[in-house]
């Protein structure tokens, strides 16, 4: 846990924010279930990876990252890029606040975890939506299954007769 103070629009904000630290004293923030998002202090860069395979839906939670913190004026706009990993997504922030005396690197965390929590109940959303799916087609209630033996048999099912077709006799050796 890392407790920042930053100064806002409504006063000054002290919040704890659950982070991991790297061995090179570089920020963890694992809480999106889709990307990871690295703050390197010593090189004043926020990266975005993702945590499975990369796809557009991928580069667009990273678009959004980098959005929110281009409008915060957190970042350094013409520094995003693409990352030398793979699916990466990076950007610089300044080394120090010209306009207001903060601490950038607390800055930079705080628009990231407010991002997480923007980002939280569409995720928690997508989870409930996929749970209920999966116990929809696990679980069926009564009403939309039947029971072993309900619905009759039939003479003829399909379209592949298994004794060929009966008029057609060239079919007979196709199947």
């Amino acid at each position: 846990m890392l407790k920042i103070t930053v100064n806002t629009a409504k006063g000054v904000v002290v919040k704890e924010v659950n982070l991991s630290t790297t061995l090179s004293g570089d920020y963890l923030l694992k809480e999106h279930p889709e990307i990871d998002i690295i703050v390197m202090p010593t090189k004043n860069k926020i990266l975005a990876v993702p945590k499975k395979d990369y796809t557009e839906y991928t580069y667009k939670i990273q678009n959004r990252l980098f959005e929110m913190l281009k409008r915060g004026g957190v970042i350094i706009v013409d520094s995003i890029k693409g990352s030398n990993i793979f699916g990466g997504m990076e950007a610089n922030y300044p080394k120090e606040s010209i306009k207001e005396k903060q601490d950038t690197l607390q800055v930079a965390i705080y628009v990231i975890t407010e991002f997480l929590d923007e980002e939280r109940p569409k995720h928690v959303y997508a989870a409930e939506y996929e749970k209920a799916f999966h116990d929809a087609l696990t679980n069926p209630s009564s009403v939309e299954s039947t029971e072993l033996g309900e619905v009759p048999h039939e003479e003829f099912k399909g379209s592949i007769p298994k004794s060929g077709f009966p008029n057609k006799a060239i079919y007979r050796y196709t199947y």
